[in-house]
């Protein structure tokens, strides 16, 4: 990580924090928090994605969190308020749990409410430029309260104090780190027997540093990783690759190609719809899919804003929905110029190869069972009578078991559209088919939390237009 340097104007937040009144009940106190950061004498480093913060007051360079404190009740809502009054090239970014925001010149901006739980709140902050010039900002946070359900209504309901921010000109943080590889422990870009050699000695030998060896991600280093590098070896499509934008991370997950049945397939039975029909043959080749739905967090750094109508989650980890498929096409070249890479939605083809398996098939009804309360959140199981408000809608990715792929949510929790036009079936064999060159709707999948069971089905199809969007739609990577 590179270096950046900031200068903090107008407040003490490392000895003097500032205090100022909400309303009648809330109570706001800034403090740059350095538990766990270190004092340099002579300059500072930039360590876990946060800037360097210098105290203009006490004179001391830190570099860790900076937090700000909010005692509020439970249900409020915070909105963040900025103004960017100069900036010299580029961009610039803030980040809070509750939003990431990024603009590219100077103006006034603001983002959507987002809640935060409980009584006492850290909000772990982050505010950098990505510019190599002087940025100021100035931020002011306002607290909310929600009116009605859906749609939300938020009011006003205080001010917290304001936070001048000047960046000087300097090194600016690079781009996320390189894709990783599950299982490639020694770091030479494939999986093989030397990744196994690796994790077997740092079983015999305790002291040496091999942080990649926890293949499983269990806090620890044991036959069990060797045995999950092994079964990458066997079986390639288990394999994954990390990325990351602004920050946030997400694996894909490789897919071997090849020929499966499409449609309706004996298992489907009855449920089977006409537009299932005629269950015909398709070969693929090998491709990339999310292993989860993209996440609400995901979007937030992609696109700066959040268009989902249940943002219950501080951690945004419930799919993004509300967002057309052309809205859709905007997040992927964002996300592709950020990135680097192609990044697009599945194909159908894809798709259904992908819920059901791959070439690791078993045959499952839905994406990973016969038994859909294992894998789906449907109509059927995504409500409880002690739920409350916060919990209506999708919930948070990956709750659910996962298929013979390693994915998560492919049936239910919210519908992910795909690149195709609708199209009828033909009984011909097909090669990486595509779908109608035009049309009026566009192909979704998956089945969702406010569907049927049945619509969580593998082969089970749905088409709306391009420009149509809802609480249960949302989106799939592929590569």
């Amino acid at each position: 990580m590179k270096r950046l340097t900031t200068l903090l104007l107008g407040l003490s937040l490392a000895v003097l924090p500032m205090m100022a009144q909400i309303g009648d009940d809330v109570d706001w106190s800034f403090a740059f928090v350095d538990e766990e950061a270190e004092i340099i004498e002579d300059g500072a480093t930039v360590v876990r994605n946060v800037v360097e913060a210098y105290d203009e007051v006490s004179d001391v360079i830190y570099s860790g969190l900076s937090v700000m404190k909010l005692e509020a009740q439970p249900n409020d809502y915070l909105k963040m308020h900025y103004v960017i009054e100069k900036i010299d090239n580029g961009a610039f970014q803030i980040c809070f749990p509750i939003t990431c925001n990024t603009q590219s010149q100077a103006g006034t901006y603001e983002t959507s409410a987002g809640q935060l739980n409980g009584d006492l709140q850290d909000l772990q902050s982050e505010w950098f430029p990505i510019a190599d010039g002087e940025c100021v900002v100035t931020l002011t946070i306002e607290v909310m309260s929600k009116q009605g359900f859906f749609p939300p209504n938020y009011v006003h309901k205080g001010w917290g104090p304001t936070l001048t921010l000047r960046f000087v000109k300097g090194d600016i943080p690079g781009p996320g780190p390189e894709p990783t590889i599950k299982g490639d422990v020694n770091g030479d870009g494939e999986v093989t027997i030397a990744d196994v050699n690796v994790v077997i000695e740092r079983i015999l030998h305790p002291d040496n540093d091999v942080p990649a060896a926890d293949v499983n991600n269990d806090g620890e280093v044991t036959i069990a990783d060797v045995n999950a590098i092994i079964e990458i070896i066997l079986h390639p499509a288990s394999a994954s690759q990390t990325f990351t934008a602004n920050g946030v991370s997400f694996k894909m997950v490789s897919v071997k190609g090849g020929t499966f049945t499409m449609g309706a397939t004996p298992e489907q039975g009855s449920e089977a719809r006409d537009n299932e029909k005629p269950a015909h043959q398709v070969t693929l080749s090998d491709f990339s899919i999310g292993e989860t739905e993209v996440t609400q967090a995901l979007w937030q750094a992609v696109m700066g804003n959040n268009p989902s109508n249940f943002p219950y989650d501080p951690q945004m980890r419930r799919p993004v929905e509300m967002v057309t498929w052309e809205d859709c096409q905007t997040f992927l070249a964002k996300l592709n110029q950020m990135t680097g890479k192609t990044f697009r939605l599945p194909t159908e083809a894809e798709w259904e190869y992908a819920a059901r398996g791959g070439n690791q098939s078993k045959g499952f009804i839905f994406a990973g069972s016969d038994q859909i309360d294992e894998v789906s959140w449907n109509q059927g199981n995504w409500i409880t009578s002690d739920w409350t408000e916060s919990d209506y809608g999708e919930q948070p990715v990956a709750q659910k078991k996962a298929n013979e792929l390693g994915l998560f949510d492919m049936s239910g929790n919210v519908s992910e559209w795909c690149q195709d036009w609708k199209g009828d079936y033909s009984a011909e064999p097909q090669v990486n088919p595509t779908g109608p060159d035009n049309g009026t709707y566009r192909i979704m999948r998956g089945g969702n939390w406010s569907v049927e069971a049945t619509q969580s089905r593998v082969a089970y199809r749905a088409s709306i237009p391009p420009t149509s969007k809802s609480g249960a739609i949302g989106l799939r990577l592929a590569l």
